[in-house]
């Protein structure tokens, strides 16, 4: 026996049907761009975060230790520790991989963490040298000093240079002669 219809009585068309599925695989598309995106500036904060963490991290690592010869013994790892003079100034720099770790032999280097300890001009500053012994370095100096640290990425190609953060202190902190 046949089904008769009533009048009011539709289906959708397949026409109908199409545009539905497409406007849903569009609403989903997006929304799964908006997850992706989310991630995206997740991992930059992060990097800022960290990057910030490590530039002061590297400043108060400066401070603490009296004697500059320490490096912030206990803090600074000093086998991934590069230190060089550069006139008046003393560059330290220190290498991280992508994930803000100490690299192993043969990773990839992604961010660096230089801060320079340079004398205050006004003040009485008496320049000694930096030796390496063993893995611990050594800078042999006394008189005022300020310490300023930027964080970023070892490729300047980056945005903004590549620097994610800087710290610095304001005040001028003495040091010792290292031993």
């Amino acid at each position: 026996m046949p089904t008769t219809r009533r009048k009011g009585d539709k289906g959708f068309t397949l026409v109908e049907i199409i545009i539905s599925v497409g406007v849903l695989c569009l609403v989903c598309v997006l929304i799964m761009r908006l997850f992706i995106l989310s991630g995206e500036v997740r991992n930059k904060a992060y990097d800022k975060e960290m990057a910030s963490v490590k530039a002061s991290n590297a400043v108060e690592a400066f401070r603490i230790s009296r004697v500059p010869g320490a490096i912030g013994e206990n803090t600074i790892d000093s086998d991934s520790l590069d230190i060089e003079k550069n006139g008046d100034a003393i560059i330290a720099r220190q290498y991280f991989n992508g994930d803000w770790n100490l690299p192993q032999p043969g990773e990839e280097l992604v961010f660096v963490v230089t801060t320079v300890v340079s004398p205050v001009r006004e003040a009485i500053v008496t320049y000694g040298s930096i030796t390496k012994n063993g893995s611990n370095p050594k800078i042999n100096i006394s008189g005022l000093y300020s310490i300023k640290s930027t964080a970023g990425y070892i490729d300047t190609g980056n945005e903004n240079g590549g620097i994610l953060a800087e710290y610095g202190t304001m005040k001028n902190y003495v040091f010792g002669e290292g031993p």
